[in-house]
């Protein structure tokens, strides 16, 4: 059986900005962007084909004020549209799957008052209204974040808000390649979210800043493609592509340790969270772990900088992806061909673990002149110790006896090259 990956994608970006101090007290700016994204998963799994291509253009016009209104109050508010195509294709052993072509626009309006009270309070509060063209609403969003300090290094700090998710990322089972960005209209609503973080902060130096975290996010009209439907191609509205009306809540703790003086510097990141979803017609209504759920998420980055040189290095781990393993192989005669196909029954739903994954890279730049410029020439070594991180599991129906397939991801990669600025 034939394995093969032809995985491209790729992102272009143009953004032009217009500034202009109306007075002492009133800044502006005017902002045009757009942005193209476009991927294409092709591959085969035991002489199975398998295509996603997803492709989505925005454009996007800012419009921003910020107003001065005393030396502690700093009132800001603007307006953002924004265009946007999504254009998505799936294909499952030469059979069309999913085939979404739609162009909706979002309109959104924020203010926003940052004030310093006495006490040293810093208070922040912001309202933003947002009007998306698949969904019958305007969506009323407030935020508020409180700082307080309660010594002369140590800051406690409060913040919440209500969010609307309007784009979804939507994942396939399995395979990772497969995730895809697609809005949903209006008959399932986008996802909304409740956010609240609590945290303190130790800042005995200015070389030194510790920030420790908790926060709890409740979420609502959360949606699951639905694999039972997408082989018709002829039903592209959200309620007959996914299945919608999941819940769930992600919640932890996060450490941030960072030296931000010397010739040394960096910073050490640990996050302990949980994250888990419902839905009522998946798993006969049982919350299981999403694919991105980690458990264990650190971080350690640093920086060394010797005249012209600057050596950095980067090591991450963080707890497996969430998979859904078989959990018995059946055959099943097709009625119509009098054929025997060989059939997987799925475990619960992310009920297993790829191994945890980590990662060191290194590299190493220096400063140069080029034609009369500012250049850097640089050497990554991205995965140093060449750990085959794994990547998802396949699993072979036509051959009962072979082991299920993990499909792994790239060893060592070196890079070289050359940034300037002009």
């Amino acid at each position: 059986a034939e394995t093969f990956f032809n995985i491209r994608w790729g992102n272009r970006a143009a953004m032009v900005r217009w500034t202009h101090l109306f007075d002492p007290a009133l800044f502006g700016e005017l902002t045009l962007s757009s942005s193209e994204y476009e991927s294409t998963t092709d591959l085969s799994f035991f002489d199975t084909p398998i295509l996603f291509q997803n492709q989505i253009e925005d454009l996007t016009l800012n419009a921003d004020l910020e107003y001065f209104l005393r030396s502690d109050n700093t009132l800001t508010g603007g307006l953002r549209a924004t265009k946007y195509n999504f254009e998505f294709i799936s294909s499952f052993n030469s059979e069309d799957g999913l085939d979404l072509n739609q162009s909706p626009t979002l309109f959104e309006l924020y203010l926003q008052d940052d004030a310093q009270l006495s006490m040293g309070t810093h208070v922040r509060l912001g309202v933003r209204a947002s009007r998306f063209s698949e969904a019958d609403e305007i969506a009323i969003m407030p935020r508020v974040s409180i700082s307080q300090p309660v010594a002369d290094d140590w800051r406690v700090k409060f913040g919440g808000g209500l969010y609307r998710q309007y784009l979804q990322l939507v994942t396939t089972e399995g395979f990772s390649g497969g995730d895809f960005w697609v809005p949903l209209d209006e008959t399932v609503g986008p996802a909304s979210s409740w956010q609240t973080v609590a945290g303190v902060e130790w800042e005995p130096t200015r070389k030194y800043k510790l920030t420790a975290e908790l926060y709890y996010t409740d979420l609502d009209g959360l949606v699951v493609i639905d694999n039972n439907t997408t082989a018709d191609n002829n039903s592209t509205r959200s309620e007959d592509v996914f299945k919608s009306g999941g819940t769930g809540f992600a919640t932890g703790a996060e450490f941030f340790l960072e030296k931000r003086t010397g010739r040394l510097r960096g910073w050490l990141g640990y996050t302990l969270g949980r994250t888990r979803r419902t839905f009522a017609e998946v798993d006969g209504g049982r919350s299981f772990s999403p694919k991105y759920d980690r458990r264990h998420d650190a971080s350690l980055v640093m920086s060394y900088r010797l005249n012209r040189w600057r050596i950095g290095s980067s090591f991450v781990y963080a707890t497996g992806q969430a998979f859904t393993p078989a959990a018995a192989r059946y055959t099943l005669r097709n009625p119509a061909t009098a054929v025997d196909e060989d059939l997987v029954l799925a475990a619960r739903r992310n009920s297993a673990r790829l191994l945890p994954y980590h990662r060191l890279d290194l590299s190493a730049r220096r400063q140069i002149g080029f034609f009369g410029g500012d250049a850097e020439i640089y050497l990554q070594i991205f995965n140093v110790y060449s750990r085959r991180n794994e990547w998802f599991v396949q699993y072979d129906t036509d051959s009962p006896d072979t082991e299920p397939e993990v499909v792994k991801q790239l060893p060592v990669i070196p890079t070289f090259g050359l940034e300037f600025s002009f």
